[in-house]
């Protein structure tokens, strides 16, 4: 599944892709700069261990009034390429576009060219982007551009994503398949009485929800659903939660031609029929109250 968005993330943070990231492929962050933050860094990683290399470490230094680039590479930072001046602020909203071509990563704020960084490490190497404090991330984006060379690669395939916070969407750019596997590690803050897992047909509101799945602890019980042409379809109803206040847990979707198929702590708990085609599935979306560690798409 290509993404297309991702909204409500709270650094650090991190989106790791099934593939590597191509020429042609531009990532564009909004976010704001908290008062009395020093820096903050976004990283385009080889992986998502420690002391990974770093393709491209991008460095706002509020401190010293610069930007600094660099890559990180065989267990070291290698030489800097300062710019002088921060074009972000304290307080203030910001627009920050990475452009990649097969020669250099362009960077943009604000729509305005705020420099280029050569690569030093071969850009098919480069699978995770990274977010380090302290800034306020509202929104991720991919897309594709055609600068430099070549021709539009394909959209990233998404493999995981931390720093969640709800309400949160994950957009992409083409519906679910048969076969496809989504898995949510998480936990049920005290006082929650409710969260819900929705597989809707856009990022829009009132859209329809082909799955909405509804763990309901107030009322001991969870309720699958459909939203469609505005209302709300017959419910599904179990007479039991598998979620405790407090407790972790991993919730695994699985999408079959017939069902959504549902495990929670690896034990199957239902299933539910399609009555929308999986097919028009082009958003997950997760709403409150529920602490989200990491999603994973297999």
């Amino acid at each position: 599944m290509a993404l297309k968005s991702v909204t409500s993330l709270t650094v650090p943070c991190s989106l790791a892709f099934q593939d590597c990231f191509h020429p042609c492929t531009g990532v564009r962050i909004q976010g704001s700069v908290p008062g009395g933050s020093q820096r903050f860094a976004v990283n385009f990683s080889c992986g998502e261990e420690p002391n990974c290399n770093i393709a491209f470490h991008f460095n706002p230094r509020f401190d010293q009034n610069a930007v600094v680039f660099n890559s990180f590479q065989n267990h070291g930072w290698q030489s800097e390429q300062v710019m002088a001046g921060n074009p972000f602020k304290h307080g203030a909203s910001f627009l920050l576009e990475f452009h990649i071509t097969d020669q250099h990563f362009e960077v943009l704020v604000n729509k305005v060219v705020l420099g280029q960084f050569i690569h030093r490490i071969p850009l098919c190497e480069v699978k995770v982007l990274e977010i380090n404090p302290e800034v306020e991330i509202q929104k991720i984006e991919l897309f594709l551009t055609r600068s430099g060379r070549g021709t539009p690669a394909a959209p990233m395939a998404l493999k995981s994503v931390t720093g969640l916070t709800t309400p949160c969407v994950l957009a992409f750019d083409c519906g679910f398949q048969a076969g496809r596997h989504v898995r949510i590690q998480g936990s049920v803050p005290c006082g929650s009485q409710w969260f819900s897992v929705n597989f809707c047909c856009s990022d829009g509101p009132s859209c329809d929800i082909a799955f909405h799945f509804n763990p309901r602890l107030d009322q001991n019980c969870v309720v699958s659903n459909t939203f469609q042409n505005h209302s709300w379809q017959c419910n599904q109803t179990k007479e039991e939660n598998p979620f405790k206040h407090g407790a972790s847990f991993q919730l695994d979707i699985h999408m079959t031609e017939e069902h959504f198929e549902v495990l929670v702590n690896n034990n199957m708990f239902d299933r539910y029929s399609h009555r929308i085609p999986l097919c028009q599935v082009k958003s997950l979306e997760v709403q409150p109250k529920v602490d989200i560690h990491k999603i994973e798409f297999f």
